[in-house]
């Protein structure tokens, strides 16, 4: 080897070295100050293109988390809108936030292009918002058409229901902000899915956040007030129709503080923020609690009062009695029975209320209640035809629910629409009380004020009221302090001891 080619050698021998000893001290200097970085040569292409991002649209499709909103993109043909030129914000939900919407909200928008284009359009801004820019109240426009609104509490930002979850991410046509839950316009009432056979749930409605409020959704004051289709089309609802839905709104109105109240002229809009519109449909179909604006209420078997009281039972608030949280104390789901598709339909929501408690302690016919008018009947979604339900004709061995052994009594009876059971009755009374009512329950949660949801935990907190009704739920409240005022006690379940 030549001397000169030894040199040269040696020379790359030391850079090596030099760069094998330096490179940890550079790492550690990186790791403790963020505005070292590491002294790379590279040609000015190579570091024209560092500094290049992709679209919107690309940065989406190369992360598995959004797999979902990129098809639906695709689909609905704004991807081309996130993958062209432009300044633009997206909004974008994780796959986990689109699987948290009710069972079959994705469908619902494949099966509707325009309802998908209009709820995805929505999560679009035609400008670049900064993360300081995000203020609390800010409202822009969305490409959609409807704005959106920020609420900012300390470190958290909120559209609705869905929070910002990480910092703004660059691209090269705008920003993304990564969020929880799906966004859909406040106003538009057509973004709407069945769930558990019979309940509108929001397209875009997070299921594990949004059950848990359905106390908040009562109709203020009980007043309720409602109009009829009566428009000349195959929709409208006829006289007898009408009189039929008014004598299940009477059923209610006989056991709660509930008043059903029709529009003047029939026509709420413009006259009422909320309301039902109850309509003629090819099912039987409502919201549960007061939703805001127009609320449609579906309803086909208008020759059978007690199936309308129970779509007006879910306007009112309530949910299934059988996707109880303790339901699986009392009843048995055959899954085998149920038809392809529809075993979501039997769910547990476990964020909803139970009452009465399982906690009580009472016996089990006793806490689940068999005969509301609000359960399953026992082929619901059987793989039996809906003839051979109609027609009792389905065998036994085919029923979705059986009571179970020590509840046999009750295997034919539940899902009756005949009557409002005495828990139905009694359930709704409390979540519409009268105005001197109180509540005194010792399971209650530290957020007291004596209401149904949310009563006293300890007798003594309604001592100094007067002339009122207290509701005491199943428990030893001894210990207390002297009630001295005029009131009425009443024990609604019984099992109630009061002691000194």
């Amino acid at each position: 080897m030549s001397q000169s080619k030894r040199l040269h050698l040696i020379r790359i021998i030391l850079l090596l070295l030099c760069g094998f000893f330096l490179l940890p001290s550079l790492l550690r200097a990186q790791e403790s100050d963020n505005s070292v970085f590491l002294p790379l040569v590279v040609n000015s292409e190579s570091a024209s293109n560092t500094k290049q991002h992709s679209t919107i649209f690309q940065t989406l499709a190369d992360d598995e988390n959004f797999t979902i909103i990129t098809a639906a993109l695709e689909a609905s043909n704004l991807a081309s809108t996130l993958d062209g030129a432009g300044n633009l914000t997206f909004f974008a939900p994780t796959d986990s936030a689109f699987m948290n919407l009710p069972e079959g909200a994705i469908d619902t928008l494949y099966a509707n292009p325009s309802l998908m284009a209009d709820i995805l359009s929505y999560h679009i801004v035609t400008e670049t918002l900064s993360t300081s820019g995000l203020t609390n109240g800010l409202t822009v426009e969305t490409l959609q058409g409807s704005p959106i609104t920020f609420s900012v509490n300390n470190d958290t930002v909120q559209i609705g229901e869905a929070t910002i979850i990480s910092p703004s991410m660059e691209a090269s046509n705008g920003v993304i902000y990564i969020i929880d839950g799906v966004l859909a316009p406040a106003t538009d009432k057509s973004l709407m899915v069945l769930f558990e056979g019979d309940i509108l749930l929001p397209v875009n409605m997070n299921i594990n956040q949004s059950l848990a409020a359905a106390s908040n959704s009562l109709w203020p004051d009980g007043i309720v007030p409602f109009e009829f289709d009566t428009t000349a089309s195959s929709a409208n609802v006829s006289s007898a129709n009408q009189s039929v839905t008014l004598q299940a709104m009477q059923e209610w109105e006989n056991v709660a503080t509930v008043t059903f109240v029709q529009c003047a002229d029939n026509q709420c809009r413009g006259h009422s923020d909320s309301y039902l519109h109850i309509q003629n449909s090819e099912e039987n179909s409502s919201s549960v609690g007061m939703q805001g604006g127009q609320q449609v209420v579906n309803i086909f078997n208008w020759d059978w009062p007690f199936i309308i009281a129970h779509e007006l039972g879910h306007a009112l608030g309530m949910w299934h009695e059988q996707s109880r949280p303790d339901r699986d104390n009392y009843i048995h789901i055959n899954e085998e029975n149920i038809k392809d598709g529809e075993a979501y339909n039997f769910k547990i929501q476990h964020h909803a209320d139970a009452y009465p408690k399982a906690t009580y302690g009472l016996p089990g016919d006793q806490t689940y209640d068999f005969d509301s008018v609000m359960h399953y009947g026992r082929y619901d979604f059987s793989i039996c035809t809906p003839r051979d339900v109609y027609e009792s004709r389905c065998p036994t061995a085919l029923t979705t629910i059986d009571a179970k052994p020590e509840y046999a009594q009750w295997q034919n009876r539940i899902g009756q629409r005949s009557h409002l059971s005495e828990y139905d009755a009694l359930t709704m009374s409390f979540m519409y009380p009268q105005a001197n009512w109180s509540f005194v329950d010792k399971q209650a949660e530290l957020r007291q004020d004596g209401t149904f949801f949310n009563p006293y935990q300890r007798l003594e907190q309604v001592h100094e009221l007067s002339n009122v009704v207290v509701w005491i739920q199943p428990g030893n409240y001894s210990g207390g302090s002297t009630l001295d005022q005029p009131m009425t006690l009443r024990a609604p379940l019984g099992h109630v001891e009061i002691g000194p």
